[in-house]
């Protein structure tokens, strides 16, 4: 009994030595410039790089494959009701119309239909974790951290850790530079837009812009 009493912990204190011995390394790659503290456990996941991709949540796969291949069924009946062989160039600023055709012939529609059935039938494996239990918390913990900015660093691989507020101060030190920026004493996004707005209507008028980009481009825009 005592014997493996001893094991156990002679166990947990070489996983406890191990995870110590990472962490220190982990702190490379990883630099800390805030007041914050900041977990062990969110140094290893930071320590990973900005461009690690953790395992997607196969919860709402099948929903997803299913928006998708209703997406893809709405543009074969519209293949199949618009198309009469030419070859279209799409236009560069056509938008998207959404529109939702009628059904289409026999063999379209039955394949669509069995797809479905089998979209509903088909299991999804659990992708493999490729991040423990406690990473995935510290992901949740540095979203709702505020207080914090985290970037790469401009000449290597290490993530930075900023204050917020030495972060913003810093942008606008830079900002203040008059050698590279020129502040604009008053900008009224009003006045700009309707000047924009001007210059596309006389440009319509005189056939120099076709239908398509005039709609594209006179489109309300969102002046907040």
């Amino acid at each position: 009994m005592k014997k493996a009493f001893y094991q156990k912990n002679r166990k947990i204190k070489i996983r406890s030595l191990k995870r110590k011995t990472l962490i220190e390394k982990t702190r490379e790659y990883v630099k800390i410039f805030t007041t914050e503290k900041i977990k062990d456990d969110e140094i290893l996941l930071l320590s990973k790089g900005l461009k690690y991709i953790p395992s997607p949540s196969t919860k709402f796969t099948k929903s997803s494959i299913a928006l998708d291949f209703n997406e893809f069924a709405r543009k074969l009946r519209c293949k199949y009701h618009f198309d009469k062989g030419d070859i279209f160039k799409r236009h560069p600023f056509l938008t998207k119309s959404g529109y939702k055709p009628e059904l289409a012939n026999n063999a379209i529609e039955t394949y669509i239909f069995k797809t479905k059935i089998e979209i509903y039938n088909v299991t999804i494996q659990k992708a493999h974790d490729n991040l423990i239990t406690l990473e995935r918390k510290a992901i949740s913990s540095l979203k709702r951290n505020n207080k914090i900015v985290i970037r790469k660093a401009d000449k290597n691989n290490t993530t930075v850790i900023w204050d917020k507020t030495e972060y913003i101060n810093e942008g606008l030190r830079q900002l203040s530079s008059a050698t590279h920026f020129v502040e604009i004493a008053k900008l009224n996004i009003i006045e700009t837009n309707l000047k924009i707005n001007s210059i596309i209507f006389a440009m319509h008028r005189k056939g120099v812009m076709d239908e398509i980009t005039f709609k594209y481009l006179s489109a309300k825009r969102d002046l907040k």
